[in-house]
């Protein structure tokens, strides 16, 4: 059932606005219009338009309304000439007319008096400003996007040259629209989803280099807000490009670029720590961590057959040398234990071993360890080895019909760089191995039927596999963490001065995820007078499989945390393997009781994989109506929908009806208004405006991580135990698959459900922008943007019962501030 509310109805209104039909430029192509005058700036009705591509000698003929308006639709973007004749009037040629991805480039000539046989010829000038679309953001063009100096020539972080687009805080290269988390963004390519669907990122995410070659995109569209109802699936912003297409000439392009870190300022921020055993001491001294990055490829385009079929294919190549370095946060994890814990470990050994112990010698006990635990410290070989390919095939079937192609293929390869910081809080062999493969086909069929009529329609088929391994084993974590059956925890000192060693969790995952993707979609729009009304529907189904256990952030093989580097050493000093493979040895115990020093061991347990399956549908309508040449108002209204399926049964607690929620948000309608203006008619002054409301998509790792963390047996379960000599509670058989023996652990597992009023997020954008033209292709704005998000996801933990009061006493002791 549908549950509306009064932002549907403000919707349903504006909806009812479109009683005419209309034509518009679409997400992966341009348009040409404009208004045909006479010398006296008299409209001239009846006049024949010939819009002629220059790169692939495609031509539009068209014929100017009785206001001398006219469209050209659907154009690919590049290079124009368009020709204009009318009876007893000289004709004109302008010449050098640039189309851009979903914008539209007006050429309104005032046509002379004269023989029909008389041509004046016309250098059309790039429009500075837009006057047909109240999008506050930016467009950048090939020459830009080649030219300006970007690291790692990722494309898309172009995009951080609109206003209201910053980097995410997180530090991960994400890019964030209006403060709005950037998961909830959307990338397009041709038209097409170009994100991951189970982490809302862009294809490949951020550890590779980059997930399209710069050399294969022509341009790129940012919209930050009142943007097309074509848009959809995204609460921030939308960076919408097109790639590369041959023509009847050949064209291309090589690079090569290198960066070395040797040509870069210190970085004052980072610290390398010296350790010198012999006096049991550490210092710190700055330096360059080595990075250098190697980039080569081209690109290259021409036809296969002239006027009909033309090719473009682009080949990158990226290799990064950034070697890491394992270090402990602080030097103090080298410093000597007080004389209080000297005593405190003295006590430990002797208790434990039945031995009595010195604090002398359990100070020397202490600094051996610190020295052994150092060899797990120091540099790590690190490097990302990169290969795209993307060919593409357009064809001419007709005049009336153009069909695309193209082919991307992504290979990342990254040994040690999971963890990507160049000094890192793990051991030597804990930054483990990332690999991500890439494949998707695009194909596109553009179609105009009569002069008014216009139809795209796409489809996408893509997989996306992104998976981690672990690392060879140091000499350290073969000694002293590897169970017998050759399995390692990770183990965390939490104090001031954290290391963590052993394998981490993260090293075990066969797949997270492995993403299939399909979208269809369709664009029909068609042209009356000065309206432009365009519609369509967008469906994208994305299939995930999850395969790896400790997803929640537990290896499969356990975690240890210590409260202290101290607990630590005792456990080491006292144990052996066997100490990290029971849990039942350890420092804090006695010779009959042995018991280890560890505050907690927590082990996800389980199955390993599972799946899930959504399908986002989009349907949208949008009127652009050109009221006045110097007024254009934008009304819009698009629908989203993403079906989630429901839990599945084997995974249902029986006890816990929450498990079961099924989610089903169905009123996500977002209108959408704006306006362009030119106050004075001299198209110098540009005033834009607007307000709607943007629907994104609940991510697919939030949904699959809350189905298999119900607390069924069926699912995963992380429990968390704590050592005693009467129970130590150890999982018995801590490795992928096996079965699990819990009689001996205690406590509950954390159970995580969906709320089932969970509605998709969604902001309201309002924009005011002015705009002056100073000459010389400089622009001077002065703007508001404004959005307001609401209903964004967010966790809660529910453990404590909102209905009570629970007091907490504090007690303060000496030097407590």
């Amino acid at each position: 059932m549908f549950n509306f509310n009064p932002k549907a109805l403000l919707a349903f209104a504006m909806a009812a606005l479109f009683t005419v039909p209309t034509l518009s430029q679409s997400t992966t192509q341009g348009a040409i219009s404009g208004t045909v005058f006479d010398t006296t700036d008299a409209v001239v009705p009846n006049a024949a338009v010939l819009i002629h591509n220059e790169g692939t000698n495609a031509e539009i003929r068209l014929t100017t309304d009785a206001g001398g308006f006219y469209k050209a639709p659907q154009l690919t973007p590049g290079n124009y000439t368009v020709t204009v004749s009318a009876s007893g009037f000289s004709g004109q040629r302008s010449s050098e007319v640039i189309v851009q991805v979903n914008t539209v480039t007006e050429v309104s000539p005032h046509l002379q008096l004269g023989g029909s046989s008389q041509v004046v010829e016309v250098t059309a000038e790039t429009p500075v400003l837009k006057f047909d679309t109240p999008a506050y953001g930016g467009l950048l063009s090939n020459a830009e996007i080649e030219n300006i100096p970007i690291n790692n020539r990722r494309w898309s972080s172009l995009s951080l040259l609109t206003p209201g687009v910053t980097n995410d805080a997180q530090g991960f290269g994400l890019i964030s629209f209006r403060a709005i988390q950037p998961q909830l963004n959307n990338v397009q390519i041709d038209g097409a989803d170009d994100n991951l669907a189970f982490y809302g990122e862009e294809r490949g995410r951020t550890r590779a280099g980059y997930s399209t070659s710069q050399t294969s995109i022509r341009e790129f569209q940012v919209n930050t807000g009142v943007y097309s109802a074509e848009f959809g699936r995204a609460v921030g912003g939308v960076i919408n490009s097109v790639t590369k297409s041959g023509t009847n000439s050949i064209h291309g392009e090589a690079y090569f670029y290198h960066r070395d870190q040797q040509w870069g300022a210190k970085n004052n921020f980072v610290f390398k720590t010296i350790y010198d055993t012999a006096t049991s001491t550490a210092t710190q001294q700055h330096y360059k961590a080595k990075d250098k990055r190697n980039q080569y490829g081209f690109g290259v385009g021409g036809p296969l057959i002239k006027d009909k079929l033309f090719f473009f294919y682009a080949f990158d190549q990226f290799r990064r040398v950034f070697p890491g370095t394992a270090q402990a946060a602080t030097t103090a994890f080298y410093s000597d234990p007080t004389a209080a814990q000297q005593t405190t470990l003295a006590t430990r050994l002797s208790t434990s071993t039945g031995t009595t112990v010195t604090s002398a010698q359990a100070l020397a006990t202490y600094r051996n360890y610190v020295s052994i635990l150092n060899t797990d410290l120091g540099p790590v070989p690190r490097i990302g080895f990169q290969i795209i390919n993307t060919p593409k095939l357009d064809y001419t079937i007709n005049e009336k019909n153009h069909v695309s192609v193209l082919y991307h293929r992504l290979r990342w390869d990254s040994p040690g760089g999971v963890q990507t910081q160049s000094v890192n809080n793990y051991g030597v062999d804990g930054f483990a191995n990332d690999f991500v493969k890439l494949d998707y086909t695009l194909a596109k069929l553009d179609s105009l039927i009569g002069s008014r009529i216009a139809n795209e329609l796409r489809y996408q088929y893509g997989r996306e596999l992104n998976y981690e391994t672990a690392q060879a084993n140091s000499a350290y974590t073969n000694k002293y963490l590897v169970n017998p059956v050759g399995v390692a925890p990770q183990v965390t000192t939490n104090g001031g001065n954290a290391f963590v060693t052993g394998q981490p969790y993260y090293a075990f995952r066969p797949a997270l995820p492995d993403e299939r993707k399909w979208q269809i979609g369709d664009s029909a729009s068609i042209q009356f007078g000065k309206h432009n009304l365009k519609f369509g529907t967008d469906i994208v189904h994305n299939y995930d499989i999850n395969n790896t256990l400790g997803f929640s952030g537990y290896a499969p093989n356990g975690t240890f945390t210590y409260s202290t580097q101290l607990d630590y050493i005792s456990d080491l000093a006292v144990g052996n393997a066997s100490s990290f493979a029971t849990a039942t040895h350890g420092g804090c115990g006695t010779v009959a009781a042995p018991k280890g020093c560890y505050q907690t061991y927590r082990q996800t347990v389980g199955q390993s994989t599972f799946d899930l399956a959504t399908v986002d549908y989009g349907f949208f309508a949008q009127d652009d109506w050109k009221i006045t040449p110097r007024l254009a108002l934008n009304l819009g209204v698009r629908y989203d929908y993403e079906s989630i399926p429901d839990a599945y049964p084997s995974l249902v607690v029986a006890n816990f009806a929450p498990s079961a929620n099924k989610i089903s948000d169905k009123n996500n309608i977002g209108p959408r208004l704006g306006f362009a203006w030119d106050p004075f008619g001299k198209g110098k002054t540009a005033v834009h405006g607007g307000f709607g409301m943007y629907y994104g998509r609940i991510p697919n790792v939030n949904i699959l991580s809350a189905r298999f963390s119900t607390g069924s047996t069926n699912g995963q379960l992380s429990y968390s135990v704590t050592p005693t000599a009467a129970a130590p509670g150890v999982l018995a058989t801590p490795l992928l698959g096996s079965s699990v023996n819990l009689a001996s652990v205690s406590g509950i597992p954390d159970i995580q459900y969906i709320s089932s009023n969970l509605q998709n997020p969604y902001t309201e954008q309002f924009d005011l922008a002015v705009q002056q033209n100073l000459g010389f292709n400089t622009v001077l704005t002065v703007s508001y943007l404004g959005a307001l998000g609401k209903e964004l996801p967010s966790s809660l933990n529910l453990n404590l019962d909102p209905t009570k009061t629970y007091n907490v006493n504090y007690v303060a002791t000496a030097g407590t501030n």
